[in-house]
């Protein structure tokens, strides 16, 4: 045989079945053995064998029986250029953190069988994750080992991010799915090709969450499921893919609601992202987010707003909210009122520019508490546009979400005229502890007096007169006289509330008694336990009611509507009426045993026309308190002239028709003297009067100018503004009554 074709390198398996095997290494031969069993290097590169190892795609070391490396191919190359440098080195330098290696090495070289592995291959500095096969071979007499090397290091790189991706999609809050088509189609396939290919698309991957959405465990459950499967026949779902299609499958993202008989009507958001190979759709993402939990807090957020907002906004009560500075950062327009600053001028001040110095140190005392962490609540009295005001003033700190004080918010309650009767109540004696106005009418007189002598007893009152005479008046200083002073005081106006609801406003109700209750409601006899309750106009109360009212004023019990619980209270009744109970009575109308029970003693309001010599005292306590409820900076006063109109006046309305004329004129006036102009009041009658007095230092001239002024305001009024109907009423051209009111200050053009 000759030297090309005598097998010179074989492997060990070889040494006894001479067979070929197809392991692509298994027939490498060389000549260059000594006798010792080593063999020159550089021989190699000129063999066939050591050009067949070149040849290899695989990186491929010769290692001795000593571990040491005395060869490595080209295709070591790939792990670095300087691969030429591990020539010499131990074989445990290639693997210097594998224990594993080395044993596989052991067994190799003693037992002669192909050993393969994982791990890490340190080349020249450079680490690579391979898949090693380490055999022995035979050189002549002597022995070597081959070690063949798969570089695994971006293989476990996209497994790594795979693995990494894959836990990042089951974590993702959204539902993720991949859908492929079964081929691909071009993008701009007509649209009803296109979108039958769509929905015939399969599920090859994706997120739990996606399977979770549709009611499925995990993905794994949805491989090969349709998009059909998903969209419903025109549903909002589909329409979303014709549009998606429509635009060519861009990039799309929309909200769409889907429901089910398990979850009803849900909401969610959609992102389609298309994958496409030059011009061909291949496979898309389907992103689906449920948003029907975050539109559901939202909608509870924005009513709570809405919420805090009205009370925040249509309180009576003052509410603001300061930096740590102490400036104001938001108002409600309750303060607006009581500074009569709009908001705008209030935000970013203190309260030492607002209310002035005069009340500094207190308020800087409070504040300066809050900032500490302390909440105060307390009662301050300071003078607010020269009249003594009083408040209850509760504010707290505000902190961040680290605990950390950033200001503080304030709740302040006017409650002068409380104070004002609690002083009233605690300077009286007996049965005196409100003092009856100092009336010169005797009929007013006889009132009080009655009055005064109910307030000691807990019986029944009946309140009679028509209407705005002040019987809710008479009933509350009943209550402020009685030992029920400091208990809660309750109206209700019977005429105001409809027959089905007064029952429940009355007596209560319990939960699911009709419909609209929701939750159990105690009524206004109940909330007046220990006080008092006044019904006003209790001629309109049904027959139903009266007879329950009966029965309560019998056994001082009763049940709410709907329940079955007997509830005993102690509240007083006091009733008013502006009709003739007892004609009422004789009709059917009212039921006379109740109407006894009420008569216990009556006490009859008479009308203003017939207690004029009151109206003096009547306007002063009425502007006192206009003056205090509208922040007038002084009470406002009549003229003479104006007080006569008053008193020529017929009152139809009462007091409660003097109120709210004085109201008006107060407003009107501009805090000055108020005016018969501003009182806009005239009498019923078609003839038009004009009562004249001479006062001292006032001329003929003066008196003359003022009825002139007078005529024009009524030829005004009848004439409703219109300037032209008002000359020819007067007698004069329009051009004159124009200069008139340009002199008296009407107006003008």
């Amino acid at each position: 045989m000759d030297e090309e074709s005598e097998p010179i390198f074989r492997t060990d398996e070889e040494d006894t079945h001479r067979t070929d095997t197809s392991s692509g290494l298994t027939n490498l031969f060389t000549k260059e053995v000594t006798a010792s069993g080593s063999f020159r290097i550089r021989e190699v590169h000129r063999t066939s064998f050591g050009k067949l190892l070149q040849a290899l795609p695989l990186p491929a070391i010769l290692i001795d029986s000593a571990t040491r490396i005395l060869f490595a191919n080209e295709g070591c190359a790939r792990f670095t250029p300087n691969y030429h440098r591990i020539i010499g080195q131990s074989y445990s330098d290639l693997f210097p953190d594998s224990q594993e290696a080395q044993q596989c090495f052991e067994r190799v070289y003693r037992h002669r069988k192909m050993e393969s592995w994982v791990g890490t291959l340190r080349i020249a500095n450079v680490d690579r994750w391979v898949r090693a096969h380490l055999r022995s071979v035979r050189l002549g007499e002597g022995r070597l080992l081959l070690l063949l090397v798969e570089d695994l290091t971006l293989e476990r790189e996209r497994l790594f991010l795979n693995e990494k991706f894959r836990k990042l999609f089951n974590i993702f809050p959204a539902g993720i799915a991949e859908f492929v088509l079964s081929e691909p189609v071009p993008r701009k396939l007509p649209e009803a090709e296109l979108l039958a290919s769509i929905m015939n698309a399969e599920v090859s991957g994706g997120n739990d969450q996606f399977g979770r959405l549709h009611g499925f465990s995990g993905i794994e459950e949805l491989r090969g499921v349709r998009l059909r499967r998903f969209v419903p026949v025109e549903s909002d779902f589909e329409r979303l893919f014709m549009r998606w299609v429509r635009n060519h499958c861009s990039f799309l993202s929309s909200e769409t609601s889907e429901f089910s008989k398990d979850q009803g009507l849900r909401r969610f958001e959609i992102d389609l992202i298309a994958g496409f190979r030059n011009t061909m759709l291949e496979s898309f993402w389907l992103i689906k987010r449920d948003l029907t939990a975050r539109i559901s807090a939202e909608h509870a957020l924005r009513e709570t707003e809405e919420r805090f907002r009205a009370l925040f906004e249509n309180t009576p009560d003052i509410i603001f909210i300061k930096d740590s500075e102490l400036r104001y950062t938001h108002v409600n327009p309750a303060m607006e009122r009581i500074l009569e600053l709009p908001a705008s001028r209030i935000i970013g001040r203190t309260a030492t520019e607002l209310f002035g110095r005069e009340n500094d140190d207190l308020m800087k005392d409070v504040e300066l508490r809050v900032l500490n962490g302390e909440i105060v609540d307390e009662i301050v009295t300071f003078p607010m546009k020269g009249m003594k005001t009083t408040f209850h003033m509760i504010e707290a700190p505000m902190r961040d979400n680290y605990g950390n004080i950033i200001g503080l918010c304030g709740i302040t309650r006017d409650i002068t005229d409380r104070q004002m009767a609690e002083e009233k109540f605690r300077g009286g004696s007996g049965r005196n502890r409100v003092a009856a106005p100092d009336y010169p009418s005797a009929s007013m007189r006889s009132a009080l007096s009655l009055a005064l002598q109910a307030a000691v007893t807990d019986s029944t009152v009946l309140l009679t007169g028509e209407t705005g005479t002040g019987k809710d008046y008479m009933a509350k200083f009943i209550h402020d006289n009685s030992r029920r002073a400091f208990g809660p005081f309750f109206s209700i106006n019977c005429a105001a509330v409809s027959s089905e609801l007064a029952e429940s406003e009355l007596f209560g109700h319990e939960a699911g008694a009709f419909t609209g209750a929701v939750r159990k409601k105690r009524g206004l006899l109940e909330l007046a336990d220990g006080g008092t309750l006044l019904l006003n106009e209790i001629g309109e109360l049904s027959l139903l009611l009266q007879a329950k009212l009966l029965t309560f004023l019998d056994t001082r019990s009763f049940t709410r509507v709907g329940g079955e619980k007997n509830i005993s209270i102690n509240a007083r009744l006091l009733a008013a009426t502006n009709r003739d109970l007892r004609q009422e009575v004789q009709a059917g109308r009212f039921r006379g045993d109740l109407f006894f029970r009420l008569n216990v003693l009556s006490i009859c309001l008479p009308p203003l026309r017939k207690r004029m010599e009151d109206l003096s005292i009547l306007v002063k306590e009425i502007l006192e308190d206009i003056a205090r409820e509208i922040r007038l900076p002084e009470i406002p006063t009549l003229d003479e002239h104006t007080m006569a109109s008053l008193a020529k006046y017929h009152w139809p309305g009462n007091v409660r028709e003097l109120r709210n004329v004085l109201e008006r004129a107060a407003i009107l006036s501009k805090h000055e003297k108020i005016s018969l102009s501003t009182v806009g009041l005239y009498s019923q009658e078609e003839d038009w009067t004009y009562a004249v007095s001479f006062p001292k230092k006032r001329s003929l001239q003066d008196l003359t100018n003022d009825f002139r002024k007078a005529m024009v305001l009524e030829a005004l009024r009848r004439s409703k503004g219109k300037r032209q109907e008002a000359a020819r009423l007067l007698g004069i051209t329009r051009y004159s009554l124009k200069h008139y009111m340009k002199v008296y200050g009407l107006g003008d053009e």
